[in-house]
This record gives structure tokens, sequence and C-alpha cells, in this order.
């Protein structure tokens, strides 16, 4: 499976992307609110055509902040209508809303990351 971090763009897009998310993490961090999309294009190494997960997963992400608990959380809305998953082979998406305490860089894994979520402990957001 490939993940690249926007669908049919140029580098600077990427670069572009990566910086607002950037952005939004800093601000995050810093007890702001805010709001970021992050589009991933998922494309299938799979031999088979007829098997292959493909397209778009569009993350809308809301940063929310209670300053009586002194608490910040990310929601997170996927949008896979121009997304295909593969019926024989799926691969792992967030399929529904969540909510997650934290997005950082994982450089071991090579992903930036959304953790502490409630259905799952973490998903792969976009590359580094």
């Amino acid at each position: 499976m490939v993940l690249t971090g926007c669908t049919n763009a140029p580098p600077e897009s990427n670069y572009s992307q990566k910086k607002k998310l950037e952005q939004f993490i800093q601000e995050f961090n810093e007890g702001k609110e805010g709001k970021v999309e992050v589009s991933v294009n998922v494309e299938s190494t799979l031999p088979d055509p007829s098997d292959k997960h493909r397209g778009v997963i569009i993350y809308d992400l809301t940063s929310k902040y209670d300053e009586k608990a002194k608490e910040g959380w990310i929601e997170v809305v996927p949008i896979l209508t121009r997304f295909k998953q593969s019926q024989d082979n799926p691969i792992s998406v967030m399929e529904s809303r969540e909510q997650c305490g934290s997005i950082n860089r994982d450089e071991e894994r090579g992903y930036y990351m959304l953790t502490e979520c409630f259905h799952r402990w973490g998903y792969d957001l976009i590359p580094l």
C-alpha cells in the first residue's frame, strides 16, 4: 500500500499540507482551538487490479480545549466518499468519527500519528 499526503498534487502541495498540519499541532499543544483538513492518497500495491483499495481519505481535524479542565482533544471526521476499500484485502482505516488525545510525529514509524483515541490507541495519518 502506498500512502501519500495529497492527491494528484505537486510536491509543494504535500509540503504545504504538512506545514499546515505542523501549525495545527503546535497550536493544539498551546491549548488553542483550530481546524485542518488532511488528505491521504491510498493506492494498493496488490497485483490484482480488481482487488485493490484506492482513492482518497480526507480527515477533518478539529482541536478543542476545555479551559476549566485544562485539557484538549482532537475531533476527527473521516470522509471516505472518494475511497474504495478492497473486499478481499481490506486495510485498517478510521471509518467513523473519533476523538483522539494527541497528534504527533512518530519518527520510528515515519508517520504523523493520531494517538490516545477512543476506539483504538492510534492511527497513522500521513507520512512524515
